[in-house]
């Protein structure tokens, strides 16, 4: 009798083992961080929707500038940015930057009471102060987030070329844009940097 008991302690053990091992006990691997996510894209996009929620050939382009990653479509005469990173409290892209931050018109997209707010703003110097634009120089349109496990998504219309004095215009082709992420509205950023966004028609 003890002999088989100590069988069945040894055989449960064993089986126990290898079910860890094969990934299918308990501790069975974490799902990949949801920054890796990447959706595809295509020249012939789906129609697109402003939801806050990016989906598989909604946009024309890709890229990712440091830790921001940038979907873009072109249409008519106005470019539709999906903005993803890992913050929960808001993300930053500027266009037309001169030096460093001097002359950057700039969107600040943060996620207030579950809606996506954005406010352009100009920076008056290479380290700031930015500010809202005056009013004649708003550009954005059809503005949708959300924000899950951490994850920010940012969706929004915004005119190629504008004409306000505060106002930078995006090309087809490359355009270099500055970003910024950080806890929440007001405090300094935690990352920052630059990189090249390329839109296609």
């Amino acid at each position: 009798m003890r002999l088989v008991y100590k069988f069945a302690i040894v055989t449960i053990a064993v089986i126990s083992v290898l079910l860890v091992v094969a990934g299918c006990g308990s501790q069975s691997a974490s799902p990949p961080p949801a920054t890796e996510k990447v959706w595809t894209v295509s020249e012939n996009p789906v129609t697109w929707k402003s939801d806050g929620l990016i989906s598989d050939n909604e946009y024309t382009s890709h890229q990712k500038i440091g830790k921001v990653d940038v979907y873009s479509r072109v249409d008519g005469n106005t470019v539709i940015f999906g903005l993803v990173a890992n913050t929960d409290g808001y993300l930053a892209i500027g266009i037309g930057a001169e030096q460093k931050m001097k002359g950057a018109d700039i969107l600040m997209c943060s996620m207030q009471d579950g809606q996506a707010v954005i406010t352009e703003e100009y920076s008056a110097g290479p380290m700031g102060p930015h500010s809202p634009k005056d009013s004649g120089n708003v550009n954005i349109s059809q503005i949708s987030g959300s924000l899950q496990s951490g994850m920010m998504t940012i969706e929004v219309r915004r005119k190629m070329s504008p004409g306000g004095s505060q106002d930078k215009p995006l090309k087809i082709g490359e355009n270099r844009l500055i970003w910024a992420i950080g806890d929440g509205l007001g405090h300094l950023h935690t990352s920052r940097g630059s990189g090249i966004v390329v839109l296609v028609r």
